[in-house]
């Protein structure tokens, strides 16, 4: 009989453990109909009782794991993005190119951005972005920054380069004008071109609307993997050094005497080859200015890549003008040109013509459809070639 006076003992003890909720419930009076909803435990934590609960590290037995640790520390995270899709390769009637092209739709862009700010001070961002339809993924960026003074902010992890203006500020489709991307982003300062390593950045004030800002970074750098005077976009994402232990360093110097018109000059340098023995530097110089319904924008840049032979000297740039000729229609035009050093077959000139269309200028003005014809001259073969292209793109 002992067995089952046991096993009779500890029923009591649960059934006493049951009622006991229910008759302390059962006690309480009922809230009235105005009484506030009661808040959630997170909220309703005092701050002593939160330094006690963060400093368990060990949570056997308990709900959540990760995630629910960082709302214990009031974290507020929030969710951005843009999607891009496109009508590309139309063939223009004036094109006089052998080059065969096949229209084709594109889901060109789809980027998710989750960021986090701590009062004010901290701000962390990570990105995730597919390519025509998650045949290409990457991470674009993921950061830390930590501010300490209005001219000081602290950046670390994997960032967008601030060499020149392109790369940092124009890259994702949902803030640039146009659907393509000018010739020198491809070859001279390539985009998206992210590094890992630390920056410092800041901007000091003299007046109202003018400013001194900087930016300089020390990273891991470009590097071609074999060889040597390779393609320097095909140099990016080199995340980790495992052959040289040299660092590239670079930044961007800008300056906006006033309102609407922000001007820099930015620097990088850093060994290439897996070897490290040769070294390239690229310098960049760029220039906005908004007036009105009026928007100007031009950039160039060279890069000086050692070879055994010497040293080639690839140089870009482009000028490109937009107006806002009604609420829904901004018209723009865009000038470039490219040189790799490397012949004739890589000297480029090119011209795009389009304009961007919001249809709901005054309620959605992150909800863009960019009409454009593009054309590249081959100093070659003397003929002019490129595409129509139609993009939609929402920012969210």
């Amino acid at each position: 009989m002992r067995p089952f006076r046991g096993v009779t003992s500890v029923l009591v003890v649960a059934g006493a453990l049951c009622v006991a909720p229910r008759a302390a419930r059962g006690q309480q009076p009922a809230p009235s109909p105005a009484a506030s909803p009661q808040p959630r435990p997170s909220q309703a934590i005092e701050e002593e009782d939160l330094e006690a609960l963060l400093a368990r590290e060990i949570r056997a037995g308990e709900l959540g794991s990760f995630g629910e640790r960082m709302a214990e520390y009031r974290v507020h995270a929030e969710a951005h993005g843009y999607l891009s899709t496109e009508l590309k390769e139309l063939r223009m009637p004036w094109f006089n190119d052998a080059r065969k092209q096949v229209s084709t739709f594109d889901l060109h862009h789809q980027v998710l951005n989750f960021r986090v700010s701590l009062f004010e001070r901290i701000v962390a961002e990570s990105q995730i972005e597919w390519e025509h339809i998650g045949k290409d993924f990457y991470v674009p960026l993921g950061q830390i920054d930590v501010k300490l003074r209005d001219w000081l902010i602290v950046r670390s992890g994997y960032f967008a380069v601030p060499v020149g203006a392109f790369n940092e500020y124009q890259y994702p489709d949902i803030l640039r004008k146009t659907g393509q991307q000018p010739l020198f982003s491809r070859e001279i300062v390539p985009a998206l071109w992210s590094e890992v390593g630390v920056q410092l950045r800041g901007k000091l004030e003299w007046r109202r609307g003018a400013n001194v800002n900087y930016a300089v970074f020390v990273s891991n750098g470009l590097e071609q993997a074999s060889g040597e005077g390779g393609s320097i976009r095909g140099m990016r994402r080199n995340d980790r050094d495992r052959n040289d232990s040299n660092k590239a360093v670079g930044g961007r110097l800008g300056v906006a005497p006033a309102a609407g018109l922000d001007l820099g000059i930015s620097g990088y340098g850093g060994a290439y080859t897996a070897d490290g023995r040769r070294r390239l530097s690229l310098w960049d110089a760029d220039l906005t200015w908004s007036r009105g319904r009026l928007l100007v924008r031009a950039e160039g840049a060279v890069a000086l890549q050692q070879v055994a032979a010497g040293t080639l000297h690839k140089k870009g740039g482009y000028v490109f003008g937009a107006y806002r000729a009604a609420r829904g229609l901004e018209p723009y035009l865009w000038l470039e040109a490219s040189d790799l050093d490397a012949g004739p077959q890589e000297r480029r000139r090119g011209v795009l013509v389009g304009t961007v269309v919001y249809p709901f200028p005054d309620r959605a003005r992150n909800l863009m459809l960019k009409i454009e014809a593009s054309s590249l001259r081959d100093a070659l073969t003397k003929t002019w070639g490129g595409q129509g292209l139609a993009q939609l793109v929402l920012g969210f």
